[in-house]
This record gives structure tokens, C-alpha cells and sequence, in this order.
């Protein structure tokens, strides 16, 4: 089971907290582009189309998309 209880941006790294991650978690990132809400990850042929870097069960961080720009976004993570 995940959940996740906590997202941290440093430059252009996010970090994402909680627990049940695993190197098969997929995450959805949705963020304004400008002019509207994106998601910028799910999947795309099968692949992630945001590489994760799972450090743990309960850390995973990624880099945020190009064209996601600064203010209110939300993480959702599927395995």
C-alpha cells in the first residue's frame, strides 16, 4: 500500500515521502504548464514518463518536468 505524507522541491528535485514505494512505482505530477493543469507523468508507451529514483520504501525523488512551473501541484503514486 502507499501513501504518500510529504513533497519537498529543492531547485529542481522533488522529493516525495511516505511508504510502499518500489522500484515499479509509477507517479502521476499534476502542475500548471502557464495556462493549465498538466499531468506530466503516468505512463507513455508503457515506460514512466518521469524517471523515479527510489531510495527507500519511503523516499523516492524525481526532477521536475520541463514546462511545470512554480506553485500548487499534486503527486499521486501507482505500482
Amino acid at each position: 500500500l502507499i501513501t504518500v505524507s510529504g513533497v519537498q522541491i529543492n531547485g529542481n528535485t522533488v522529493t516525495v515521502t511516505g511508504t510502499g514505494f518500489n522500484t515499479l512505482t509509477v507517479i502521476n505530477f499534476f502542475a500548471s504548464n502557464g495556462s493549465q493543469l498538466t499531468n506530466f507523468g503516468g505512463l507513455d508507451g508503457g515506460a514512466a514518463r518521469i524517471p523515479l529514483t527510489v531510495q527507500n520504501s519511503t523516499s523516492m525523488t524525481f526532477t521536475r518536468p520541463a514546462g511545470a512551473v512554480a506553485g500548487a501541484a499534486f503527486v499521486e503514486a501507482l505500482n
